[in-house]
């Protein structure tokens, strides 16, 4: 299965997410991440600008 991330979320040190709970959730390193899950970087996200 292929994993499609957001580039804009590899921006971050670490990454949480839940590991097939609910309840629980898990940091891992983004460099890690991407070492583990090989994800294919699409920008899948839309942002709106920042207002001050």
């Amino acid at each position: 299965m292929e994993l499609i991330v957001d580039p804009k979320l590899l921006k971050n040190n670490e990454i949480y997410f839940n590991a097939a709970r609910l309840d629980r959730s898990m940091a891992l390193k983004t460099s890690d991440y991407i070492t583990l899950a090989k994800p294919r970087l699409e920008h899948i996200a839309k942002y709106s600008e920042t207002v001050p």
